[in-house]
């Protein structure tokens, strides 16, 4: 089984999640503001049975270097996750936040260094996300990593960063 890095920000450690860490996920998918922003998942995320299963589905995608996911944890606490999905042919970021723990820049830190080492192994040479037009938070989190705006409707933004 191939294994998921450990990395570093200033103030976390990001790693693989454990069964352990599925009641915090699952207040995490829980959460109004999740629920809204990634609501592709809230059909797939609607148990802790259904966690574990896409918990599982990313081992597989692991190992065909397709996709990852790694818990982001201050101290030993699960506060949010990163995933990367696609990364041969659409790869694409999205993540969340536990409500306690939103607007003290951890996100930023993890998805810049998320993305910093998903590009650096050279698992894609750029990486795209949708986000509603309404999650200021997370279009100027983006935005302040260097994601550039690509297109944008009524509802969404796509945004890209490309490998420098």
């Amino acid at each position: 089984m191939k294994e998921l890095p450990v990395l570093h920000t200033p103030r976390c450690v990001m790693s693989r999640i454990t069964a352990e860490d599925i009641l915090v996920l699952r207040q995490i998918f829980d959460d109004e503001l999740t629920q809204k922003y990634l609501s592709e998942l809230q059909s797939l995320v609607d148990t802790n049975e259904s966690i574990k299963r896409i918990m599982a589905s990313f081992d597989t995608l692991l190992e065909q270097d397709e996709g990852m996911i790694w818990g982001i944890r201050l101290g030993e606490i699960l506060i949010g996750f990163v995933a990367f999905i696609d990364l041969s042919c659409k790869p694409t970021i999205f993540y969340a936040t536990h409500p306690s723990h939103r607007s003290k820049g951890y996100m930023k830190e993890c998805v810049s260094k998320s993305i910093r080492y998903v590009l650096d192994c050279g698992l894609c040479s750029y990486i795209q996300t949708e986000v509603h037009n309404d999650n200021t938070f997370s279009l100027c989190l983006l935005n302040n990593i260097g994601f550039k705006y690509i297109m944008q409707d009524n509802i969404k933004t796509q945004l890209r960063i490309d490998i420098c």
